[in-house]
């Protein structure tokens, strides 16, 4: 089963992005923090159809994320998942090219943005 890597630390969002992937037919690999999630990309390597990030997290913003995997993993598509509206997150976004979706998301919003956007 292919897989989605979602970075959140809100246990509520966790269950219900699992739920989106899973009707869409993807498993999901959760991460608490950034650091987490760059374990799993970049030392461990694991293969993932798409990664989707909440921007304010323990330890390490997931905007810190978003730029290493451009550098390092830019083939992997990435989806930002934040209740937080930010000049950086907007100029991140605008820079990088990444897609993003506010809190409280809907999950029309949901399906359509991983549908669209998984490989």
């Amino acid at each position: 089963m292919r897989k989605i890597l979602f970075a959140e630390d809100d246990p509520h969002w966790q269950v219900i992005v699992e739920e989106i992937a899973r009707l869409l037919g993807y498993g999901i690999d959760h991460c608490h923090n950034a650091k987490e999630a760059e374990e799993k990309l970049f030392k461990k390597k694991r293969r993932y159809a798409l990664v989707i990030t909440d921007v304010r997290m323990p330890e390490e913003s997931g905007l810190v994320l978003c730029e290493k995997l451009s550098k390092l993993r830019p083939e992997l598509p990435v989806l930002i998942l934040t209740g937080y509206r930010t000049k950086k997150l907007y100029k991140t976004v605008e820079r990088l090219g990444i897609p993003y979706i506010f809190k409280p998301a809907t999950v029309s919003e949901l399906l359509t943005a991983i549908r669209n956007l998984a490989k």
